[in-house]
């Protein structure tokens, strides 16, 4: 006998939830059908019982009885019922996640550490978690994560949804050269791609399990995680100088740590963590000592319960430089590579126009289809209308003043384009906090 289909499991068979517990994957696409479907469940009572037995099917995940209970059974039916079962069926994919094993558990459960959250009593960190000053980090990293949110992810994330709508789902590699540690701000404006590429000086560094630690060296490194974080809920992104000093932490080294957090406050779940290098072939492969003056980095595999999907970040250190472009490079070979994605630039130190990275420059404009940055960037010489639609957001008079940097481009056509049009921002990105509130400046460039 068929189960008769109601509303009341269409609904629950759409609902984010359900789909999370099942791992399915439906898309906005396979929704709209759906919902179709629903509006005609009183016109096409045959419409109802055949999605019945689609239901039933994925319950049991037998997709082979479905055709059984369809054909053999001459349950199917014609018209415009079977026409939406049809652009559902194409519309609707079923996707996997990898079975947790050992490894995957305890990264759940050390990225819930690091991240100040509420700690599981099954977790090997529980009794740590229960210390005065795990209790301080995590009030105190709540804040800092709320401020955050408050203050850049959230109105990017909002910006994100007006300003690229449809184009974010055709970006499927986003890359963010001069990076740090700052992914929350690449996934903000990138949240649908699959992979993220990010290269910055800094190492990529290390987390000793907190278990292998004295209470005095947890509490060390955790006020040093905890002073890096903050740097971007007070300026949105990363002073080199506070760089410098807490990647020195021993324990909880390098760029990982702050990487680990990120991931985990926007919600994704860490299912592997690799350390890695550019092989000769320009390819991302394990490391290996063979190969230890090649760029190295780490691969950082996560899941993402919105779109059902596990995507991955890769960060690379390396020192960009006038040939980092060059085929006779390894880092040179894997640029190459990439083709059709998004870029992200901010708080660049001016090195395009102050330094020779021409290489690097021509690769981004020659193969990605979306650039945003601030005046730090890509002079916006490079631009021309022909290529490239531009919109401009915020503010932009001259080039910010930093110690140590003893020259800032004058970009007089950058100016007058912002005299004549240009679109709020309500929050801080690149140096503009530096100016003042409000008075920071995006280009957001999509090519022709």
């Amino acid at each position: 006998m068929y189960k008769e289909i109601t509303i009341i499991q269409l609904k629950k068979f759409l609902s984010s939830s359900y789909q999370k517990n099942n791992n399915y994957c439906l898309n906005d696409y396979a929704k709209k059908i759906m919902l179709i479907s629903l509006l005609l469940y009183e016109i096409y009572d045959a419409t109802a019982k055949t999605l019945s037995g689609l239901f039933t099917t994925l319950e049991n995940g037998t997709f082979i009885g479905f055709l059984n209970n369809c054909f053999f059974k001459k349950r199917l039916f014609a018209g415009t019922p079977f026409i939406i079962l049809i652009f559902f069926l194409s519309a609707c994919t079923s996707t996997q996640r990898k079975t947790p094993n050992e490894k995957t558990i305890y990264l759940g459960f050390l990225s819930q550490f690091l991240s100040g959250e509420s700690v599981e009593s099954n977790s090997p960190y529980y009794s740590i978690s229960q210390t005065a000053y795990f209790k301080k980090y995590s009030m105190d990293m709540k804040k800092i994560w709320d401020t955050i949110e408050k203050e850049s992810y959230g109105p990017i994330r909002n910006w994100e949804s007006i300003n690229l709508k449809d184009k974010s789902y055709k970006i499927q590699e986003s890359f963010y050269p001069f990076s740090g540690a700052d992914f929350v701000n690449l996934y903000g404006f990138y949240p649908n791609a699959k992979k993220y590429i990010m290269i910055a000086l800094e190492k990529s560094g290390k987390v000793t399990n907190p278990l292998d630690l004295s209470p005095e060296q947890i509490r060390k490194s955790l006020h040093s995680i905890k002073t890096l974080i903050s740097e971007i809920s007070e300026r949105n992104y990363f002073r080199r100088k506070i760089m410098r000093e807490e990647f020195r932490n021993p324990h909880f080294s390098g760029t990982l740590p702050a990487l680990i957090i990120f991931i985990t406050k926007v919600g994704l779940e860490i299912e592997d963590i690799t350390d890695v290098i550019i092989n000769n072939e320009g390819s991302i492969a394990p490391k290996s000592e063979n190969l230890s003056k090649n760029p190295e980095g780490v691969r950082i595999q996560f899941y993402d319960p919105k779109t059902n999907s596990s995507k991955e970040l890769i960060y690379l250190s390396i020192m960009l430089n006038k040939d980092s472009h060059s085929a006779a490079t390894t880092e040179g070979k894997f640029l190459s590579k990439l083709n059709n994605f998004g870029v992200m630039i901010k708080s660049a130190e001016y090195l395009f126009p102050r330094v020779n990275l021409d290489g690097l420059r021509d690769i981004i404009l020659q193969k990605s289809q979306t650039i945003i940055q601030d005046d730090s960037g890509i002079p916006f010489t490079f631009f021309k209308e022909d290529n490239w639609n531009i919109q401009l957001f915020g503010n932009y008079k001259k080039a910010t003043l930093l110690a140590n940097i003893p020259y800032q481009p004058v970009q007089s056509t950058l100016k007058e384009k912002y005299l004549k049009n240009s679109t709020p921002l309500n929050f801080s990105y690149g140096y503009g906090i530096l100016r003042g509130k409000n008075e920071s400046n995006l280009m957001l460039l999509f090519k022709k």
